[in-house]
């Protein structure tokens, strides 16, 4: 019976400790396959985070090249620009000033080739009408290179009928008979091509400005 009774109580205890070695072993292996996820989720955020850093440097990178193109494409734009216009650039009109006397219209092509085309056109204004008098465009034709300003008389004769028609608008203005003192600010813009085929208008400010092709000069003459 004693022997009976060990055996039982053996038994027991070798269950007992089975048992508890079983839910230890299970509570570890729990504790594992936990650490392997909070691993694994802390791999997979870490890649994200590798691969969005990754996408925003390459899209920083881009941005700069981008940039940069942008900027050498204008620099050669500009570059280019200034070679098309180095002919139109050498070519000037210009007329004296409305009080002065004689009146004159000099002109200076310091290009090696002629310029075509040349049409002017006068403005001035009129202090009593408050507006602008604009001539017909003069059709100057063919100039070709000069080495100094030279004159000319055909623009000098169109200017002093131009001042003079101006002058008249504005007697209707004054109540008498108006002068070149109620005239103000003369200034004209000229049309031309240069020896590269391209036409160009001078503002009165200097400025250039290309065209498409050039103006119907039938239609200007008629204005």
């Amino acid at each position: 019976m004693r022997r009976v009774a060990l055996v039982l109580v053996g038994t027991v205890l070798i269950l007992a400790v089975g048992s508890v070695l079983f839910l230890t072993a299970q509570d570890v292996m729990a504790s594992n396959a936990r650490l392997v996820e909070k691993v694994s989720s802390l791999s997979n955020l870490w890649s994200a985070t590798a691969a969005f850093g990754a996408l925003a440097v390459a899209l920083a990178a881009g941005r700069v090249a981008l940039k940069s193109y942008r900027a050498q494409t204008l620099q050669v734009r500009h570059l280019e620009q200034d070679k098309e216009a180095e002919l139109a650039s050498k070519f000037g009109l210009w007329a004296t000033d409305v009080y002065a006397e004689p009146d004159d219209v000099i002109y200076h092509n310091a290009a090696a080739q002629p310029v075509y085309h040349v049409i002017v056109t006068f403005y001035v204004g009129g202090l009593a009408s408050r507006t602008t008098h604009r001539s017909k465009p003069l059709i100057c034709g063919t100039l070709g290179p000069t080495r100094e300003p030279a004159t000319l008389p055909a623009a000098r004769e169109a200017l002093v009928e131009f001042l003079a028609t101006a002058a008249r608008d504005e007697s209707a203005h004054v109540g008498r008979e108006a002068n070149r003192k109620d005239l103000y600010v003369l200034y004209l813009e000229i049309q031309f091509t240069d020896g590269n085929g391209r036409t160009w208008i001078r503002k009165h400010d200097g400025t250039l400005r290309w065209m498409s092709s050039i103006r119907d000069v039938a239609a200007l003459s008629a204005k």
